[in-house]
């Protein structure tokens, strides 16, 4: 028999919003620990994080979301590559773009982990 576990509202919502919202607070998080501080490069590490494990669990929950997840949740770092003409001449590449690499390693393994889940549940 199965048992009857609540769900929470996060396994009930679509990737893109999880994304989306992934997206907020990381870049809420990236201002309100840098913005005035002399923390930059710890408001930058802290971004990244929260992106990489949001990629990560969302991408472990629903698989074939990895193509959209990544791009949602990176959103806030990619348009400032192509926008903003000191990105490229600053540091700030070095951490965004070390946190493309590492949320889509994340993803990859959330995706792989997710299918054999999904491979393992079924009888």
């Amino acid at each position: 028999m199965e048992t009857r576990q609540k769900k929470t509202i996060f396994v009930k919502a679509p990737s893109w919003l999880l994304a989306f919202l992934t997206m907020i607070l990381s870049t809420i998080l990236l201002f309100a620990i840098g913005e005035g501080t002399k923390l930059d490069n710890l408001a930058y590490v802290v971004y990244d994080l929260v992106i990489v494990v949001g990629c990560y669990f969302i991408v472990k929950q629903n698989p074939p979301s990895i193509w959209y997840v990544l791009i949602i949740s990176n959103l806030a770092g990619i348009l400032p590559a192509f926008i903003e003409r000191n990105f490229w001449i600053s540091m700030m590449w070095v951490f965004v773009c070390s946190g493309w690499v590492l949320s889509i390693l994340a993803a990859i393994v959330g995706m792989l982990i997710g299918k054999k889940k999904a491979v393992s549940d079924n009888p």
